[in-house]
């Protein structure tokens, strides 16, 4: 499934906080083993640390990156993470977890990537109303919503 015109397959990039034991990370790891890495060219990019998880995605031949961010310094790190993005020519960029999908779909779009997409690994009910507000302005800009479960859909869809 390349890209129309295209002879490289789509450098899809993964977007979490770290590869720690976890649901939501081990749902990523999971994920990539099974994915096709044919017709889509995988890295996983982690903001907070690579986390214990990050051998078993290396050992099928997919890259973990850490691509350090912090509040203190958002706009360094947005720059590298937008300039990470456009060197390696990402098409989707599919962000999991809250302060991922802020970060992932902000660079994504400063990066001029194709595709956003972002997966809720749970209510997040500790949203606060700057984080919700900030959360759907960055929706206008992505391409899907997955939720894991029908809870995490309906207050996706408020």
């Amino acid at each position: 499934m390349k890209r129309s015109g295209a002879d490289r397959p789509w450098h899809v990039a993964h977007v979490i906080g770290s590869l720690q034991t976890g649901g939501a990370e081990r749902q990523l790891v999971n994920y990539l083993l099974a994915a096709d890495r044919i017709d889509f060219r995988h890295t996983v990019i982690c903001l907070e640390e690579r986390g214990e998880l990050a051998a078993t995605v290396e050992a099928v031949g997919i890259p973990v990156v850490h691509v350090p961010v912090r509040w203190r310094f958002a706009a360094a790190c947005l720059r590298r993470f937008v300039r990470w993005l456009k060197a390696e020519g990402v098409d989707v960029l599919h962000a999991h977890m809250h302060d991922s999908a802020l970060w992932g779909r902000t660079a994504g779009r400063l990066a001029g990537v194709p595709v956003l997409m972002t997966t809720e690994h749970g209510k997040e009910l500790w949203k606060g109303p700057l984080r919700v507000a900030v959360d759907h302005h960055l929706s206008r800009w992505t391409a899907r919503h997955i939720a894991v479960s029908s809870d995490g859909m309906e207050i996706r869809i408020r």
